[in-house]
């Protein structure tokens, strides 16, 4: 998922019993950033933490500020995962390339920092 889907995630679209996440916004947008909705599969293991996280929500959102309001899209998340994955050593590297269109460069870099 990516961090605006997270951020706009909402309880009626997290469907424990079924075992599926319906992805239909980016932050409080109407649609997901590419305009497609999805469903995706949740992890057996990942299925307590999102019933956790539901029945601390003070909100409709999964994963609000505390005070149940939606995060703004400049939230570090990206950033703190990386550093956990990182110190739990399942990083190698990255892959660093340019997004412009028909640019193609690509370059390696190992360690655990982007």
């Amino acid at each position: 998922m990516r961090k605006g889907e997270l951020g706009g995630l909402r309880k009626e679209d997290t469907h424990l019993a079924a075992g599926e996440i319906w992805l239909q916004r980016c932050w409080d947008g109407p649609t997901t950033k590419d305009g497609k909705p999805a469903v995706i599969p949740i992890h057996p293991e990942l299925g307590p933490y999102l019933q956790a996280a539901i029945a601390a929500s003070p909100s409709r959102l999964v994963f609000p500020r505390p005070d149940g309001s939606m995060h703004h899209v400049t939230v570090g998340w990206d950033d703190a995962l990386r550093r956990a994955l990182a110190g739990a050593g399942f990083v190698e590297g990255y892959e660093h390339g340019c997004r412009a269109h028909g640019c193609g460069w690509r370059a390696r870099s190992s360690g655990s920092t982007a």
